[in-house]
């Protein structure tokens, strides 16, 4: 099982993006909320494990890296696997 070629998939795929599904994540969302609180991490990652349900059973972690004066760098971890997915957030 590749999980971060799930989380890859499940981040580039957007919301409702297969008909009849609500599968996929519109992660540009992210950009728009305020972040300081971590309700927006927790619901990310509680819709990514409800989409993906091999990973209800792992741990899930997302967080961000501080890449220069003002950019942020957006990691998912989960099983030992870091994803990085800040390209999928800011070039949608």
């Amino acid at each position: 099982m590749d999980v971060g070629a799930m989380i890859r998939h499940w981040i580039t795929t957007p919301a409702y993006g297969y008909l009849g599904s609500s599968y996929g994540c519109h992660a540009a969302d992210l950009l728009q909320l305020p972040l300081g609180d971590g309700a927006v991490a927790d619901a990310l990652i509680a819709k990514l494990k409800e989409h993906i349900p091999p990973l209800k059973s792992l741990p899930v972690n997302i967080y961000a890296v501080g890449n220069g004066v003002d950019q942020q760098q957006i990691i998912i971890e989960c099983a030992g696997q870091a994803v990085d997915i800040t390209d999928r957030v800011f070039k949608e």
